[in-house]
């Protein structure tokens, strides 16, 4: 069951995702959308800062912001693009931290597919 509560501020907000939300979002957009072997990584929460998601290919783990998590779209965007990350890097080692040429084609790719129908 989804549950709510209020902020600090009195604003009425969704419970946060959990790490294992994450993970279970994470591979069923793998299976759904990726092509080739599942890479094996890690995500986890970042509880300090506000910087945005990050995949770290030397530790194989994809960070999503604490702050985030209370916002499903928000999360399941940033997690979407990590995955493409993830993905470039094992398919040559090449994660396109620069969001170059093979980086700009999966997003256009995952959206003709429907990745971000109803997230954006």
């Amino acid at each position: 069951m989804i549950e709510f509560f209020m902020d600090e501020n009195e604003n009425i907000i969704k419970e946060a995702a959990t790490e294992q939300d994450l993970a279970n979002w994470a591979n069923n957009y793998q299976r759904k959308y990726f092509r080739g072997p599942e890479p094996t990584i890690s995500i986890r929460i970042n509880p300090g800062g506000s910087e945005g998601g990050c995949f770290k290919p030397k530790q194989q783990v994809v960070s999503i912001p604490h702050a985030l998590t209370a916002f499903e779209k928000s999360c399941r965007i940033v997690l979407l693009h990590e995955m493409v990350h993830v993905n470039l890097a094992s398919e040559n080692g090449d994660p396109d931290p620069n969001h170059g040429l093979r980086f700009k084609s999966e997003i256009k790719r995952l959206i003709a597919q429907g990745a971000y129908d109803n997230l954006l």
